[in-house]
């Protein structure tokens, strides 16, 4: 009788055991090659823009960082999977105010001051290879240019995207704004539609890209 007893202890312990195994599954998004290879920049890289004010702003690119950041379980389980998502990330400085932030890549997007545990800071403000009137978290894009002239230079591949104010994920522009993004250069405008002191134009004059 003990050894029957034993023998039902066993097979209790056995599947017990295996009812409370979970396989475990990482899933891996990675960061669009062509969006790193178009507008992830060196360090050293630098901006100048100029306002309809004819005030300087300058942007240097001071460090470049890339790694996954991981949603852990309970938000991969209990269905046993582990989501990993890629980020490479430009931390830039405004020399001319001495005040830093950042550009962070996910996926097809890039974000203005994002990071977090799972990478979900951040306003999206550059959303590339999508279609025109594509909207995430208040970013759309809106057109896109073969050529742009700007300040006597002509920009290849020009990407413009709105921001609306109101319908921002993270509150990074006080108001609403159109961003122009050519390949190979960044930003190189800004269009501002200040309610109070009227639209102002912040136009890129000069920059230097180092070869990657």
């Amino acid at each position: 009788m003990r050894q029957l007893l034993y023998f039902t202890m066993f097979l209790l312990t056995v599947f017990s055991c295996k009812k409370g195994e979970h396989k475990i599954e990482h899933r891996y998004a990675y960061v669009d090659d062509s969006l790193l290879a178009n507008y992830f920049f060196p360090e050293g890289s630098y901006w100048v823009y100029k306002d309809q004010n004819n005030q300087i702003d300058s942007i240097v690119n001071s460090v470049n960082t890339n790694g996954f950041t991981t949603t852990p379980c309970p938000h991969g389980c209990p269905s046993g999977i582990i989501n990993n998502t890629e980020f490479y990330k430009m931390t830039l400085k405004n020399v001319t105010k001495n005040e830093s932030f950042n550009y962070y890549f996910t996926s097809n997007y890039i974000r203005l001051n994002g990071g977090g545990n799972y990478s979900e800071l951040g306003q999206p403000i550059f959303i590339y290879n999508e279609t025109l009137n594509h909207e995430f978290n208040g970013a759309t894009t809106i057109e896109k240019l073969d050529v742009f002239e700007l300040n006597g230079v002509s920009f290849q591949n020009v990407t413009k995207v709105k921001i609306t104010y109101a319908e921002q994920y993270q509150n990074e522009f006080r108001f609403d704004t159109d961003l122009y993004f050519a390949e190979k250069i960044g930003l190189i405008k800004q269009t501002v539609y200040d309610t109070i002191n009227g639209v102002n134009d912040i136009e890129l004059i000069r920059f230097k890209v180092p070869p990657s």
